[in-house]
């Protein structure tokens, strides 16, 4: 008897091996200003999920060596935002941006004034969510406002988030055991 396939398992009608489409996602960035919440998380067009990294620590040992985690860091991810003109998409990250550094008076923010949390929660077709990541110490570093042209198309915001940390949190909804054809 062959083996199963992961086209076997994509095929079955159990719900089972259902794929994450990468459309199927919100970004809430926990603002202090409501409105300014609201118009960055509905003008979100694409986002980079966390990608984390830890150090390795060469250990000599005899005439071997052995690896070691040593610190762990969680690399900036892009955000790309369409820019509404009557929703005020650019005004709300401006805000947030000018609570780092305020090009009017030169000076820098207080981290507790522009650092705040935030959530990617990516949903199932049928709108269920099944898996969320909780984002940590988020702030813009970098803002892109976009180009302009003759062309046909939209004005893009592109603005790099730091993070301190990002957790995943899976919630199982149902747990399935499969029994593999031997």
């Amino acid at each position: 008897m062959p083996l199963p396939t992961s086209g076997d398992f994509l095929s079955q009608a159990k719900g089972l091996f259902e794929p994450q489409r990468k459309y199927n996602f919100q970004l809430e960035i926990f603002l202090p200003n409501q409105k300014d919440q609201e118009n960055i998380s509905l003008a979100v067009e694409s986002f980079q999920l966390p990608s984390e990294r830890s150090e390795v620590i060469v250990l000599n040992y005899g005439n071997v060596v052995r690896n070691v985690a040593g610190k762990t860091s969680f690399q900036a991810r892009n955000v790309v935002l369409k820019d509404f003109v009557d929703v005020g998409t650019a005004n709300a990250l401006v805000k947030w941006r000018q609570r780092v550094y305020s090009p009017l008076t030169d000076s820098m923010g207080l981290a507790r004034d522009y650092k705040t949390v935030g959530t990617v929660v990516l949903g199932a077709p049928d709108g269920t969510h099944e898996r969320y990541w909780d984002l940590v110490g988020i702030w813009p570093s970098e803002v892109s406002y976009g180009d302009v042209g003759q062309d046909n198309g939209l004005v893009m915001i592109t603005a790099v988030i730091q993070m301190d940390k990002a957790i995943p949190r899976i919630i199982p909804q149902v747990s399935v055991s499969i029994a593999l054809p031997i």
